[in-house]
């Protein structure tokens, strides 16, 4: 075990950084995050530096305005302040489509150019005292800044392994805080040992630091691999993945979370298809997941400003001059003591806090601690407030130091939490979109603080200890949000997001949705349902239902147990072997006839991205699935659609793109496509003792002569099956079709569809699905092997043909054993 992983199992307590393996906490990943966070002191530096270069006199003199009233000064400064943050607001609008576009890496590279640009612009007006030429480097480098402020948590959370993400986002605020500090000590220097214009030109030039730094780092670094799956690059993804993890490919961690990128890149492309941004933005508000996430974003990024943590950020030579602590230098100074603790505070949490204590806890505790720290500090300027040319009342010391531990809590919390939740809770699909959302509505009410601080300072009481009540009021509103809103996020991979959220439910029953229009007699209405996911792992010539103990069958692709054979029959046969559902109490064994592609001289097999066993209706069962249970739904013999039985769902259709020529839904598209879906239904009604199984509504008819939702006599309602199987065209019919599509199952045309079914479900865990009973209720089903989502238990090198000797998984030799 390495260092760094040492460490980290030392310090971090969470399941993943328990579960997952050493190789992938190494200096690889922190370097990278390490090039990205520049991106956070460029925040950092250009907010910590503007304030003393301001409040040096020189400054004041060189842009004409040092003699000016003290409310001219408070509204120049102000203006001069606020100007980077109407840069950063824009920019964070501008910044979602162009990452989309043009990745993560080559958006914080531009980043960190614009930045540059406007510094040299901020550092040239000092040098002629032009203060209009100020106004357009502030708001250049707002472009850049705000930039920043959506690409690097974004960008770290793409990039970061889910035991540690947490503390890796807050990098991106222990940087900033790193830049404030760094620029709060570099005023201060220069007002000791500098003379103008150096004294203020310094200052301001040495912003360009980190965006260089930003730029260099970054043309190092690999390209967020999920940015490069989301454009279907995943030869790309797995080779960063693999550089990142420092695993094989093959691996079971990098294949796992290559997968979980997969499905949920694929269950938001059933979601919402290609969307416009218009189509996003709706998509963001409409659906109840993602506008709770968004809810939970925009308040968060208020919340944090409404801490007054850019009021001390932007003015603290001020709010420490009010407090009593007067001379430039000496203000200077503990403003820079100010920022070394905010450093420390934030290097603590970021150890042992970010991903041990969790998000939810560090906000809370933190609300409740900035509250009280912020009431004494209004207090002292209620009561005591100082009096100039007099020396600090010991209360005035006390109010001094609150600053300094309210400096600290917001480290604890508010500061790097916020940024963690914004960038990990969205969905993939809007994560940029999001992140954005955020950072804009924090560039918005920073900009709101930046304008008015100084006015409140003036207006809100004897040294304005009426802003100290604001800011302490809003944390107490801060903490109840948290609590009724806001949950734990603490190692959840991305992916699990969506599940937490229940958007990986809803995009579960919208594809649910579109078979629902194909069954007939009402059977498709809202129920509960769970889900198991398998791998394939055999094609054979085998049905042990249609033909046992022979090998005469047209050509299947098997999934499930791998102990089924030409002569299985029973259940404990299938639960005797390995199974390859991600639900590790699922033997049973499924199978349906395999897809080809055809040429002029071949058939190529169509690879199956994903194979899904849905069990619906199951709050409306009677009984669980019995053991030994088999059945076939669809006709095999099928050559047209009126051979097809209409209450099995049969379906082919695109999950996006392609179209149909044909309103016939058991038909191929007529339009190619990259991706192909079809559904099938299985039947809902069963007798325990003979086995024998119907669908329901076919039998019973009411005196309007229409059927009803009920079951034959002598059956009841079990959960109803249903296949759902995804086939990925885009390598080999990359052009597409127009017409017949150039596709064939190895029992003939679409129209002959069909499944098979063997149970395999453990005992328990069959009846542990008939435990939901609200509608649209997803119900994992656990059982004695563990829960529904923990996996297979074999490993995939040990799922394998049982009966290897016997039988053809080439089509020629099967379509010869059928003649």
């Amino acid at each position: 075990m390495g260092l760094i992983a040492r460490s980290l199992r030392a310090i971090v307590r969470n399941d993943a950084m328990h579960n997952d393996p050493d190789e992938i906490y190494s200096w690889r990943v922190i370097a990278l995050v390490c090039s990205a966070c520049f991106g956070g002191m460029l925040f950092g530096w250009e907010t910590g530096a503007i304030g003393g270069v301001l409040a040096m006199e020189d400054t004041q003199k060189r842009f004409g305005y040092a003699d000016a009233s003290h409310k001219h000064k408070a509204t120049q400064d102000q203006n001069i302040v606020s100007t980077l943050q109407a840069g950063c607001f824009l920019a964070c609008f501008l910044t979602s489509w162009l990452t989309e576009k043009f990745g993560r890496r080559w958006c914080l590279i531009a980043t960190g150019a614009l930045t540059t640009a406007g510094v040299i612009c901020q550092a040239g007006s000092a040098v002629k005292g032009i203060i209009a030429v100020m106004y357009v480097g502030r708001f250049i480098s707002g472009l850049g800044v705000g930039a920043a402020s959506t690409l690097v948590p974004l960008y770290v959370s793409e990039c970061a392994p889910r035991a540690i993400r947490g503390g890796l986002i807050s990098f991106y605020q222990l940087f900033i805080v790193l830049g404030v500090m760094l620029a709060f000590w570099t005023n201060y220097g220069c007002l000791l040992h500098a003379t103008a214009p150096a004294i203020y030109i310094m200052p301001l030039s040495l912003q360009a630091l980190p965006a260089v730094l930003l730029i260099i780092g970054m043309s190092l670094s690999p390209e967020s691999p999920r940015w490069c799956a989301k454009q279907d690059d995943w030869e790309r993804a797995t080779t960063i993945l693999v550089n990142l993890r420092r695993l094989p490919a093959e691996s079971d961690y990098v294949r796992s979370e290559i997968q979980e990128m997969s499905e949920q890149l694929e269950a938001e492309r059933r979601l919402i298809g290609d969307a416009s941004a218009v189509a996003l933005a709706k998509e963001m508000f409409l659906i109840p997941g993602n506008r709770k996430r968004t809810f939970i974003t925009i308040t968060l990024m208020i919340c944090q400003q409404m801490t007054g943590v850019n009021a001390v950020n932007y003015y603290a030579p001020q709010i420490f001059g009010n407090l009593g602590m007067t001379g430039t230098e000496t203000s200077l100074f503990a403003t820079g003591v100010y920022g070394v603790v905010k450093v420390v505070g934030c290097a603590i949490f970021l150890v042992f806090a970010a991903d041990s204590l969790g998000r939810r806890r560090s906000l809370l505790w933190t609300s409740a601690a900035q509250a009280v720290v912020m009431f004494i500090i209004g207090i002292y300027g209620r009561v005591e407030p100082p009096v100039a040319g007099k020396s600090i009342s010991p209360f005035g010391y006390v109010a001094i130091t609150c600053i300094y531990l309210w400096a600290a809590f917001y480290q604890f919390g508010w500061g790097p939490c916020c940024w963690i939740l914004v960038s990990e809770i969205p969905t993939a699909r809007l994560r940029s979109m999001n992140v954005a959302l955020g950072a804009a509505t924090q560039w918005l009410f920073n900009f709101i603080i930046a304008r008015t601080v100084l006015t409140m300072q003036q207006t809100m009481g004897e040294a304005g200890y009426g802003m100290f009540f604001m800011f302490g009021s809003f944390c107490v509103l801060m903490g109840t949000f948290v609590w009724f809103f806001v949950p734990e996020t603490k190692g959840l991979s991305l992916e699990k997001m969506d599940e937490l959220f229940g958007v990986a439910a809803l995009a579960n029953e919208k594809e649910a949705d579109t078979e629902k229009e194909a069954v007939a007699g009402g059977l498709g209405v809202a129920s509960a349902y769970t889900v198991t996911n398998a791998g394939r792992f055999m094609l054979k010539n085998i049905d042990p239902i249609v033909t046992p103990g022979q090998y005469i069958s047209h050509m299947h692709s098997f999934f499930g147990s791998d102990a089924v054979t030409a002569n299985t029959t029973t259940s404990k046969e299938l639960q005797a072997g390995c199974s390859t559902a991600m639900n590790p109490n699922d033997y049973s064994a499924y199978w349906v006839p395999t897809l080809y592609a055809k040429n002029d001289t071949d058939f190529i097999v169509v690879p199956i991205s994903r194979f899904s066993a849905y069990y619906k209706q199951i709050d409306k069962a009677e009984v669980a699935i019995p053991q030994n249970y088999k059945v076939v739904a669809g006709n095999a013999s099928a050559t047209s659609s009126d051979h097809v039985d209409p209450l099995a769902g049969i379906q082919w259709f695109c999950e996006y793109g392609g179209s149909k020529e044909t309103k016939d839904r058991a038909a191929f598209p007529t339009k190619g496509c990259g991706r192909l879906q079809t559904l099938l239904l299985f039947h809902d009604c069963v007798n325990e003792e003979t086995l024998e199984s119907a669908y329901s509504g076919t039998h019973h008819w009411t005196e309007t002569f229409k059927p009803t939702n009920r079951c034959p006599a002598g059956m009841k309602r079990m959960p109803q099956l249903r296949f759902s199987i995804r086939y990925d065209l885009r390598n080999i019919l990359p052009d597409g079709w127009d017409g017949p599509a150039p596709l064939e199952l190895s029992c003939g045309s679409s129209f002959c569809s069909h499944g098979d079914f063997i149970n395999g479900w453990l005992p328990e865990a069959a009846e542990n699905m008939l435990l939901a009973n609200h509608k649209r209720d997803f119900k994992g089903v656990n059982g004695p092997n563990g829960k529904y989502n923990a996996g297979p238990l074999c490993k995939d090198e040990d799922i394998k043909d049982a009966d290897p000797e016997h039988g053809t998984s080439d089509y020629a030799k099967s379509k010869e054993h059928l003649m």
